[in-house]
């Protein structure tokens, strides 16, 4: 639902500055519009006649869907940032402990040692272990496969926020819906709402004034 929320916004928001940017590069004249006086400043041809009662109710529709949106999402900032921290902390959890055994193995059985050793670290660095205590006993780590019975894994659930030293350590190939802006939410989510709420004003305060 975070996602979505922030997904609308951005979509809203570009949506507004697009339409402002066009407006500004494509200006209006006495030809195409009749209330458009001769002498009209270029800003003026830009921006107050240059958009028609159409465009005007639809921008008004759009700046108080943003408003809206980002006052619900403020509302919610705490449940939403606690949701958003508990299930990337899995998803990260699960891929250091679970995923990265598969290219842990090749490595070793490869004799790559570079790359177990990135591998190693990242898992390192990431990684919180359920008990607190490294599992030595993991056929990945000689190169051997998994015994038949299954080698089990519990994954931890804590609600609990990366480090910017976990962010900038982890490579998340499975993971590809964790972009830059989904890494600052799950790190800065207050700051993150904060200034998307005042970002949102500031493109629908600027639009309707030029309006």
């Amino acid at each position: 639902m975070a996602s979505q929320g922030i997904k609308l916004l951005t979509n809203w928001t570009t949506a507004v500055m697009e339409l402002y940017s066009w407006k500004l590069l494509h200006p209006t004249n006495e030809y195409d519009n009749k209330e458009c006086p001769k002498n009209a400043e270029a800003y003026e041809r830009a921006t107050r006649y240059n958009y028609s009662s159409e465009e005007k109710y639809a921008l008004v529709e759009v700046i108080g869907m943003i408003k809206g949106l980002s006052l619900l999402m403020h509302r919610m900032e705490h449940h939403l940032s606690a949701g958003i921290r508990h299930h990337i902390y899995y998803l990260v959890q699960r891929f250091v402990q679970v995923s990265i055994r598969d290219s842990i193995r090749k490595a070793v059985k490869g004799k790559k040692l570079q790359t177990k050793t990135i591998l190693l670290a990242i898992r390192d660095v990431c990684i919180d272990w359920l008990d607190g205590k490294e599992r030595n006993d993991d056929p990945a780590l000689r190169g051997e496969k998994d015994p038949k019975s299954g080698f089990h894994l519990e994954v931890p659930r804590r609600c609990i926020g990366l480090s910017s030293t976990q962010v900038s350590f982890t490579v998340l190939p499975d993971l590809p819906f964790i972009s830059l802006t989904l890494y600052n939410i799950l790190l800065y989510t207050p700051v993150f709402i904060c200034k998307s709420k005042a970002l949102s004003h500031c493109a629908c305060a600027k639009t309707s004034t030029q309006v």
